[in-house]
Parts: C-alpha cells; structure tokens; sequence
C-alpha cells in the first residue's frame, strides 16, 4: 500500500498542477464568469483518485528500467477522469470521492435545474476528454502504436459502458455476460490496456506483452470482484459514495446474479422485495449484511476472489522479469484484494 500510497503523492503533483493549467486556458475562451466557476469544480472531482491506471503503467516501466513517460501517465488518468464525469450523469450518482459530483453541484450549489445540470457536465467531460487526448498524441508522437492501443481502450470503454447502461433494464442475464461486462470495463480499461500501453512504451516483445495483459484482465475481474462486495458490505462515510447503488439500480453484479439465481426461493424473494431496485437506508445496513451472509451471496463472491486471486498469482509467476519485481505484483494483488474502498 505504502508504495502505491507514495506514487500517488509524487504523480499528484504534475497531475493535479497540470488540471490548474487546464482549467486556467479554458477559462480563457470565455469572460464569462459563471461558465468559469463550472470549470473551476473539475479541480474538486479530480482532487482525490485512486491512480490505478498510472501506476500500474509506473510498476511496468519500473520492470524494465524504462523513465517514466509523464504525458502517458497524464493522459490516462485524464480519460479516467472523462469516464468518472460521464459515469456520474449514467448512474445519477451525488457524490465522488466524498464530495459532490459536478451535476449535483451544479443543481445544489449554482441553482441549474436536473436538465441544465447535466447538459453542462456532458460538454465538461468532453473538455477533460481532449485533454487526455492532448497528452496521449504527445505521448506517442514518436510511436504510432501507442495511440492506436489508446482508441482500443477506449472502444472497449464505450461498449463496456453500453453494456453496463443496458444490462439493468433485462430480467435476465447469464453469468457469462456479468464476466464479460466486468473484463470489459475493469479488466481491460483498468488493468489489461494501461499494462499493454506500458509494455508498449517499453517495446517488450509479444509474449511478454501478452503476458502482461493476460494478468491485467485477471487483476480486472479481482478487482471489479471487490468492487462489487465493497458496493454491498460498505457504508458511504467509509467510501465517500452511496452504498447499495448496484441494488438501486438493479446493476447486474456477480453479487446479484446469485441472488436472482443460485440461492434459495426465501431469500430470493426478500431480495426482490425489499432490495432490488430499491433506495436502501444505511439504517438497515445490518440487516442487510446479515441477508448477503445467510444468503450465501458473500461466500459466493468470496470463493470467485479466491480462485480469481490464485490465477493472478500463477500469472505473476509465469511472469518474465525477475523475482524482487515479481514481488511487487504479489504485493498489488493483495493491495487489490484487500481493499475496503
């Protein structure tokens, strides 16, 4: 944890500097005062990431004694940022990482209605949109291949998101179709295609890069796995976010696929009755803990992290660098595993 914790310290300091420069030039377009103060709160949302994406592409170049290439690392914490933006507006979500989302503020702090709210988010994400892609073009200026693994990644983005934005309207959904939702906007867009762009910058041969992603789309599903119980188990005061959205918005996890599918007629008709598609209070918070235990829905979670978990570390074996590095990956895993929000 310490090193991801201290990565974050260092890389926030070009990062959240560079989100100042941008907001400044954009500023410029416009005397417009009110449309400054909207430009203004992006420094709010982008305050207090996680850095997933950058520093898996640091652990990568730090595999093969490759500098650290700034623009990449900008470029994708940009498009996260894009995503988080947009993502907000899907899943009519009021807070991100403990402060409000832009469309909340903007409707509770600046007085826009729901509709004016989001139209000004939706051109906010786009503006943070062009400048991920500002730094990606100056990333891979002296190699094409980079770029082209960036519109992958975001392809792949946008068809995770469709399915994610769709998914909640069937009644029914295979397990199978959960897994893929999930390597697509985790596996992929987390881990898989920033491992890729790594080996890239590095220009790692093919089955070392191969490898990599392989691990990455592993990593993804652990920890879109995480995410999944963390939505189900946590409260907002810990995570900074409501809780027991996937529920509210009958969000197709492997959590609910258990619920809807694998356990007992009793439970699946409390599920349906009193928690899916459901507000859910934080005063039933116990109950409901003690529903997803008797239920057998968090064993079911718990045994997938488990086996998801002893395939990360047969890959991280197979791995072709050496061991003190490996052991880095080891230590992720657990960071991965571990985590509590």
């Amino acid at each position: 944890m310490n090193e991801l914790n201290n990565f974050r310290k260092s890389f926030d300091l070009y990062f959240l500097k560079s989100i100042k420069d941008n907001i400044s030039k954009a500023k410029k377009h416009t005397q417009d005062l009110t449309i400054q103060e909207y430009l203004d709160y992006v420094y709010n949302v982008a305050l207090n990431g996680k850095r997933v994406r950058p520093f898996i592409i640091s652990m990568i170049l730090a595999d093969h004694n490759k500098k650290i290439n700034k623009d990449l690392m900008l470029g994708i914490e940009y498009l996260h940022l894009f995503a988080l933006i947009h993502d907000d507006i899907m899943d009519n979500s009021d807070l991100r990482h403990g402060v409000p989302t832009i469309h909340k503020y903007l409707q509770d702090k600046l007085g826009l209605t729901r509709d004016q709210a989001i139209n000004q988010t939706i051109v906010i994400g786009d503006l943070v949109f062009n400048w991920a892609y500002i730094y990606i073009f100056k990333a891979g200026k002296s190699d094409d291949s980079l770029c082209c693994e960036y519109t992958n990644l975001i392809s792949e983005l946008i068809v995770g998101q469709m399915l994610d934005t769709d998914l909640p309207r069937r009644v029914k959904v295979d397990e199978s179709l959960v897994v893929e939702k999930s390597k697509i906007k985790s596996g992929r867009y987390t881990f898989a295609r920033p491992m890729k762009l790594g080996a890239i910058e590095c220009h790692l041969n093919k089955k070392l890069t191969k490898q990599y992603f392989d691990l990455g789309e592993e990593l993804g599903l652990l920890y879109q796995l995480v995410d999944d119980e963390i939505d189900a188990t946590s409260k907002s005061t810990v995570l900074g976010k409501k809780t027991f959205q996937d529920f509210k918005e009958k969000q197709h996890t492997l959590v609910s696929f258990f619920l809807l599918n694998k356990t007992n007629k009793k439970h699946l008709n409390i599920f349906k009755e009193k928690l899916w598609g459901k507000e859910i209070n934080e005063k039933d918070f116990d109950w409901v803990q003690e529903f997803l235990r008797d239920s057998g829905a968090l064993a079911y979670v718990e045994e997938n992290k488990k086996s998801t978990l002893a395939k990360i570390q047969n890959k991280i074996k197979l791995l072709s660098i050496d061991k003190y590095k490996k052991q880095k990956w080891y230590d992720f895993t657990e960071i991965i595993y571990n985590r509590k929000k």
